[in-house]
């Protein structure tokens, strides 16, 4: 899922609260030529299971009259972007060390859903238009694993979007939708992804 916030510029993770995505106050439309810190996360992850890694893709329209990025930070362990990341149509691998630091916060409360931060952009919209939260174009998934390595693919749709207008008139998504277990393992995922940076 994705949601704004005013730019932050020094110790983006630290300074970012784990949300529960039914928080009302989630923004996700912007204004063109406005500044933002834009995270990512997921949403809604299993209590009993946690969350140890993602994978997805960006989709936005760039150049001089769309989305400009200028800053990438990420809050897991580790990552595997594309040689492109975070271009239009790049993707990345993000985890964390599943026995130490797998993501277990549930800010709704217990039993609520898991919110892991993965990390935020910050940018700025030169035109309409939206940033979206994609299947990552290498293997086609939109996935995340939990502590135990078991892997769960979302649909396109649950991956979230920012909408960016002059008028409000385009609508963001956050991406809380219920999420349905795969048996892929992430061990699987991570064999797709060596070799396809």
């Amino acid at each position: 899922g994705l949601f704004l916030t005013d730019p932050v510029t020094s110790r983006q993770c630290d300074r970012v609260t784990p949300p529960d995505c039914e928080d009302e106050g989630l923004q996700t439309e912007g204004e063109v030529f406005g500044y933002y810190s834009a995270y990512v996360c997921v949403f809604n992850g299993s209590g009993n299971e946690g969350i140890a890694g993602v994978e997805f893709g960006l989709n936005y329209a760039g150049g001089p009259s769309g989305v400009q990025i200028f800053n990438w930070t990420h809050c897991s362990d580790l990552t595997f972007p594309t040689a492109s990341w975070p271009a239009p149509g790049s993707g990345i691998v993000a985890t964390w060390d599943r026995l130490n630091t797998c993501q277990t916060d549930e800010p709704g409360g217990f039993g609520e859903g898991v919110t892991a931060v993965i990390g935020s952009f910050y940018l700025s919209a030169y035109g309409e238009g939206l940033f979206e939260i994609v299947p990552r174009p290498a293997t086609g998934l939109l996935a995340v694993a939990n502590c135990e390595n078991a892997q769960t693919n979302l649909r396109p749709d649950q991956g979230g979007a920012l909408a960016f207008s002059s008028d409000g008139s385009l609508k963001g998504r956050r991406g809380c939708k219920t999420i349905e277990v795969s048996e892929t393992t992430w061990g699987g995922v991570k064999q797709q992804y060596n070799g396809n940076r």
